[in-house]
C-alpha cells in the first residue's frame, strides 16, 4: 500500500541503532523527513509522488532495564494511530514485552 516509510528520528545514535533493524525492510525505511511532501493531507514521497507513511517515536520513560516508547504513524489527514510499547533489556537487547494501541483516528 505504501511505497516507503519515513521514520523521523532526532538523534544520530537512535538513527544508527534503528537502521540495524530496517536495513532489508520492504517497503524501505528512510530516516528523516527531507523527502516528504504532504499534499491534500496525504503523505507522499516527493521523489516518486507515491503514498508514504510517516512514523515518529518518543521514549516515555527509561531505566537500565525497562523503557516505554510511543510510536506515532501518520498517512493522511484523518488517518493515524499511536502505539505504546513496553520494553525490557534481556541479554543486552531491548525486547518488546507489551504493545497496545493508544489511539486511532
Amino acid at each position: 500500500m505504501y511505497s516507503i516509510y519515513f521514520l523521523d528520528v532526532r538523534g544520530e545514535k537512535e538513527r544508527e541503532e534503528l537502521n540495524k533493524f530496517f536495513k532489508t525492510n520492504s517497503p524501505p525505511v528512510e530516516f528523516g523527513t527531507n523527502n516528504i511532501v504532504i499534499k491534500d493531507g496525504v503523505v507522499l514521497d516527493k521523489r516518486t509522488n507515491k503514498s508514504a507513511r510517516l512514523f515518529t517515536v518518543d521514549v516515555g520513560t527509561a531505566s537500565n532495564t525497562n523503557a516505554t516508547a510511543y510510536a506515532y504513524a501518520y498517512a493522511a489527514q484523518f488517518g493515524g494511530e499511536c502505539y505504546a510499547y513496553e520494553l525490557q533489556l534481556r541479554s543486552n537487547r531491548w525486547v518488546v514485552s507489551k504493545k497496545h494501541l493508544s489511539f486511532l483516528h
